[in-house]
């Protein structure tokens, strides 16, 4: 039984709350009171096409929220905890549907995010909508069945009621078995990978200590790397002279006398050498290459 409907941003319908009672409830009014969105809301709290349009101007969203009383041992009670709902301890159930200004649509049944067929579902055991071309159940292969089994008799309730038990056992052994089967397959595609990296490692066969020897090389290439850099490259080509002034008995003579003189240009070859300064410490480290 739907005990109360809650609706806000909907049509002319600001915020709106309308309590119903057991029996018979009418909803009257003058044109443009919002009689019709209330069958809105009601078409689109139990799933029905979620209008943008149907927004109140200036509103982000509609929602539609109802209270209802159901059996907690019911077909109800039943689907919506399968959807990880549930019901409170009286057996209210709160279901609600909201749609944005966008157009994105969302639902909730007892508390949970819901896909919005469920509530399509549970409308066909919660309400029934009275109107022009609405009150189709009868054509829907579920209630033709539901009456057919009501019209064989009780004997035939107790075998389909069996029939429901060893169903819903076989559905839950059935999810058990795709996820262990699931399990299986992801334990072996994990062997295939160990074996794999396994025998990479007997591949390359590394020494011990190893490791060491390879940390030791990344250091010294880092140390060249940065020796190979535009500021080291004038300390570079001046290593490369002194070495052929070395060379050359003469050439290390006269360039002795050179620096031994007085010279007054020394305070602009100290500013020649400033730039380079920084990456002394690094080639010092990184050895002749």
């Amino acid at each position: 039984m739907l005990e109360e409907v809650h609706i806000t941003g909907l049509g002319v319908i600001d915020d709106a709350v309308l309590e119903l009672s057991t029996g018979f409830t009418v909803v009257t009014g003058e044109t443009g009171a919002g009689k019709t969105m209330v069958v809105t809301g009601l078409s689109l709290l139990f799933g029905g096409r979620a209008d943008p349009a149907r927004v109140r101007p200036g509103a982000d969203r509609a929602t539609v929220e109802g209270r209802l009383r159901t059996d907690p041992e019911g077909h109800v009670a039943r689907q919506v905890e399968e959807s990880g709902g549930e019901l409170d301890e009286v057996g209210t159930l709160i279901v609600s549907r909201s749609v944005s200004a966008e157009g994105r649509s969302r639902a909730f049944a007892g508390g949970r995010s819901v896909p919005v067929g469920l509530l399509s579902y549970l409308a066909d055991d919660l309400v029934a909508v009275h109107g022009q071309a609405d009150q189709q159940q009868l054509l829907r292969p579920a209630r033709q069945r539901e009456a057919l089994d009501r019209y064989a008799g009780a004997e035939l309730a107790v075998a389909l009621s069996e029939y429901q038990r060893v169903f819903q056992r076989h559905h839950e052994v059935r999810g058990q078995l795709e996820e262990i089967t699931t399990r299986a397959r992801e334990r072996a595609m994990e062997a295939d990978a160990l074996r794999f990296g396994l025998g990479e490692i007997e591949r390359l066969a590394p020494a011990e200590g190893e490791d060491d020897d390879l940390l030791a090389e990344e250091e010294r290439l880092s140390h060249a790397e940065a020796c190979s850099a535009p500021p080291a490259r004038p300390l570079i080509r001046s290593a490369s002279t002194i070495r052929r002034w070395l060379s050359s008995p003469r050439g290390c003579q006269k360039r002795l006398t050179w620096c031994l003189t007085p010279r007054r240009n020394w305070p602009r070859m100290h500013n020649r050498l400033r730039p380079i300064r920084p990456a002394l410490p690094q080639c010092r480290n990184a050895g002749p290459n």
